[in-house]
């Protein structure tokens, strides 16, 4: 969000300009920099000991069906940002770099949920599935404009959102 200079949604009435699209338009525009140095730096972070967890999950017999008090969840985003000039009056940049990591693990419910008729109890299993969901995305961006006169303009914008995943799916014991 730190590199959005303006956004614009179109849902209806835009002009020849975006085409022939038929449900809305998104504009988005990123910061340029100024002859003003300008930079900030951001870091939020959502650990797991911050999180409510949900009641559990009881059978009408009192068992414990799904209990979400082993399941985790914690992600954090550091990013830093600057713009300014390079030649006053020419030529300009403004650059993000930005770090996001996810973590959680979960515990899935006690069994298949199913019984095997009116006299057979509805769930006696043990058994219950575990995953592990990790995730990283580094992100930067660069803008460069260079003014070469009144009536040219050379701008460049470049960046990566490569994000890397993995999952991680267990059979456990409840």
């Amino acid at each position: 969000f730190q590199a959005i200079d303006q956004l614009d949604v179109q849902t209806g009435g835009y002009g020849a300009r975006y085409g022939f699209s038929t449900g809305g338009v998104t504009s988005v525009n990123v910061k340029r920099g100024t002859n003003e140095f300008k930079g900030g730096i951001s870091y939020t972070w959502t650990p797991n000991s911050l999180r409510e967890n949900p009641d559990p999950v009881a059978l009408n017999n009192g068992t414990i069906w799904r209990s979400y008090d082993q399941n985790n969840s914690s992600n954090s985003t550091l990013s830093i940002w600057a713009g300014g000039p390079i030649v006053k009056d020419k030529l300009f940049f403004f650059a993000l770099m930005s770090y996001s990591k996810s973590d959680s693990s979960t515990f899935g419910a006690r069994g298949s949920g199913y019984s095997g008729g009116p006299s057979t109890p509805y769930t006696s299993s043990r058994n219950t599935s575990y995953s592990e969901y990790h995730s990283t995305q580094p992100y930067w961006l660069l803008k460069l404009d260079w003014y070469l006169n009144d009536s040219n303009h050379i701008e460049y914008t470049g960046f990566d959102n490569t994000r890397k995943t993995s999952y991680a799916n267990y059979r456990a014991t409840y």
